[in-house]
């Protein structure tokens, strides 16, 4: 049996997340500790005494705007007090200040550790000399100073190098900014803080308030903005790097420059990983062996299956996934349907025919694989056992995408239409462009599961004349102006006393609105890009088989026309931020709906993947439609196919999307899946025969 390796092995897995630490998520974190604060006042200067500003405000102020100018990034900062307050009545000791004001902060960082960093803010005095100015940055090495009397967090020695890198980006990123003197990095004390601090960190003296000219600065917002820029630019920097990890996840280099983490990797014998930092996500991985994924995509990757299965099981809806053979080993959602038997006795259950296969035929002549839902024999290699599962492959495949077309309106309609058919109706769009037909197909639901025609040029092809005879057509819906689809095919069409109703509009989205206005009250909308096709394309079936309407949206605006349909409506926004930005979200949100949710992956699959979990539960058909992600026109007659056959689109690539791949193993599972009708010759042979060998 062929492997499945064109996907499964590798040596760039760019969409990979990272070594997942038990917690199962990972971001950057930024721990901020504004220092002192309440009663420990800490330097009140030389005028603090009497102004009452004293350290723990400038501290404060500082934290605050560090704060404030993340917000918008993609680093989260938490504050370990955001008032003038104390954590405890006296410093040291267990229950004082310290102790609990790290365990509030280590409390920002658990789980997500290696990812979060802790910078304690301060501002410094001289106890003899107004002259002493300048910044300074202190962090722990945890071999000088380091004394019985001062224990450490044991956690904070794996992060010894860490803090010394941290304080090389700091230090000097706000030292620039500030234009102090430089009073250097430091490591030669061991405050409390930065050694029981559960992640890398940093102590940081702002500057001197006991020193005249620079208590004034520090009062300054000049200086206090200055300050708090220096801090985010370096620890946005700090995270701009390439971590490479071994099997146990022992950190092996870090390295700001991609190339040279990637070399390092691939010079290794044994498993490394290189992590993406900044990204948050592994972009390489060498010698793993199991991939986890969960209805999403991938959330981890291990050595081992042990290790696989330990963190797979942790969360509901994941599989693991061998990445030598592509077979799923184990899942925690999918039924395991498929027993193997050799001379009479069952061997094992597995999840995966073509693992439950490769099993058989180790023991061939005697193995057989019966599907142990539906009682069936889905593989045999024993003498006079045949198979008895059946599975129709359906291709509606012409030599052109009108053809295709053709081929699914025969599907639909294989005696033509019935003369009892109320609505008699084509729908007639253009197979050169999608802008105006990408939201027509629900308009088959309201003319009586009308098939879609595609037309070119100004005349119809005699093989699409044909076909209009012979479904006894009477009338045809016109998706899009003259420009689309041709005067002329309209005139030809009025000739075969075929009454026409054209639906056009100034744009692609006027059009879309005119559509809406004809499909009248439907229960929810998907809005899609009417700049590319793929979102639309994947929902256009369920939206004409069920009560739903495709509403196409500009990349950053919805027509206020549009709009206004959402209130009291199910609105799906599709795709990622790259294909609509947040401000869509905004927009639909400000009207009103009854529900709102956004689904989007990483590409077009992705994205689908999660609209076909999303109504899996509404979904029951006993067939599958099978068509390209690459392209536009075979898909869009699937739509129209699916009011009669209820059955969900699978958009496909060259190779299987492993989220798609879930979405049909588990759909398979709860089916009895008789029939996978391939739309238009652009799906390989293996992908639909992979497809096939999901559900049987």
């Amino acid at each position: 049996m062929k492997k499945r390796v064109s996907w499964a092995a590798g040596v760039l897995f760019a969409v990979l997340l990272f070594f997942a630490p038990a917690s199962g998520f990972a971001e950057k974190v930024l721990v901020i500790d504004p220092g002192h604060g309440g009663k420990f006042s800490g330097t009140c200067g030389l005028t603090g005494n009497q102004t009452g500003f004293c350290e723990k405000s400038a501290n404060l102020i500082v934290s605050q705007k560090v704060r404030d100018l993340l917000k918008a990034s993609d680093i989260n900062v938490y504050l370990t007090r955001d008032t003038d307050k104390a954590f405890a009545s006296f410093l040291s000791g267990e229950g004082g200040d310290f102790e609990n004001r790290m365990k509030i902060a280590n409390g920002f960082a658990k789980g997500n550790n290696d990812n979060s960093v802790f910078i304690s803010i301060h501002h410094n005095a001289h106890p003899t000399n107004t002259y002493v100015k300048g910044y300074e940055t202190y962090f722990y090495n945890g071999v000088d100073h380091a004394k019985p009397e001062y224990p450490h967090d044991p956690m904070q020695i794996k992060y010894l190098q860490d803090n010394r890198r941290l304080a090389a980006e700091v230090h000097p990123t706000v030292l620039s900014k500030l234009g102090s003197v430089d009073r250097g990095i430091a490591d030669t004390q061991s405050f409390y803080v930065i050694r029981n601090a559960q992640m890398p960190a940093l102590l940081v003296e702002m500057g001197f308030m006991t020193n005249r000219e620079e208590e004034a600065r520090i009062k300054t917002s000049d200086f206090q903005n200055k300050a708090a820029q220096g801090i985010v630019q370096a620890v946005t920097n700090y995270f701009k790097v390439y971590e490479v990890y071994d099997a146990k996840n022992n950190k092996l280099l870090t390295e700001k420059s991609k190339e040279k983490a990637l070399d390092f990797a691939y010079k290794q014998s044994s498993y490394v990983r290189v992590f993406d930092k900044n990204a948050q996500k592994d972009i390489y991985a060498k010698n793993a062996e199991y991939t986890v994924y969960d209805k999403n995509g991938a959330i981890g990757e291990f050595y081992s299956q042990t290790d696989a299965q330990a963190f797979a099981g942790k969360k509901s809806g994941t599989r693991v996934v061998s990445q030598k053979t592509g077979y799923t080993v184990w899942s925690n959602y999918l039924p395991a349907k498929y027993n193997l038997y050799v001379s009479g006795v069952k061997k094992g259950s597995y999840y995966d025919f073509e693992y439950a296969r490769s099993e058989a035929q180790k023991y061939s002549p005697n193995a057989k694989v019966v599907n142990n839902k539906s009682g069936e024999i889905v593989h045999s290699n024993i003498s006079g056992e045949k198979v008895t599962r059946s599975l129709d492959l359906q291709k509606m495949v012409g030599a052109t995408r009108y053809e295709t077309a053709i081929n699914v309106s025969k599907k639909m309609y294989p005696q033509g239409f019935s003369n009892s058919k109320a609505e008699k109706t084509v729908i007639i769009a253009t197979g050169s462009q999608y802008a105006d037909a990408l939201s027509a197909g629900p308009l088959s639901r309201i003319y009586d599961k009308a098939p879609m025609i595609l037309v070119k040029g100004n005349a119809l092809d005699a093989s699409v004349k044909n076909e209009i005879i012979r479904l006894k057509a009477s009338k045809a819906v016109i998706v899009g102006g003259e420009a689309a689809v041709s005067r002329g095919i309209e005139t030809e069409l009025k000739s075969m006393k075929i009454a026409t109703d054209r639906i056009s509009g100034e744009d692609r989205y006027h059009t879309n609105r005119l559509i809406l206005n004809r499909l009248g009250n439907v229960t929810g909308y998907f809005v899609a890009s009417g700049r590319n096709y793929p979102d639309a394309l994947g929902a256009a079936p369920l939206a004409a088989s069920g009560s739903w309407a495709i509403m196409l949206s500009d990349t950053n605006s919805i027509y206020y026309d549009a709009r206004v349909k959402l209130k009291d409506k199910h609105a799906i926004i599709l795709g990622g931020n790259a294909v609509l930005t947040s401000n869509i979200d905004y927009q639909v949100k400000n009207i009103g709906p009854k529900s709102m949710i956004r689904l989007g992956g990483s590409d077009r699959y992705e994205t689908l993947a999660k609209v076909l979990w999303h109504f899996d539960p509404y979904l029951n058909s006993d067939s599958i439609m099978l068509s390209t992600g690459k392209n536009f026109p075979d898909a869009l007659a699937a739509a129209p196919l699916a009011t009669i056959t209820k059955a969900p689109l699978i958009l496909t690539g060259e190779e299987m999307n492993r989220s798609i791949e879930g979405f049909i193993m588990s759909y398979g599972g709860k089916h009895h899946i008789d029939e996978i009708t391939q739309i238009g010759g652009a799906v390989s042979s293996e992908i639909a025969g992979e497809t096939a060998n999901r559900v049987r």
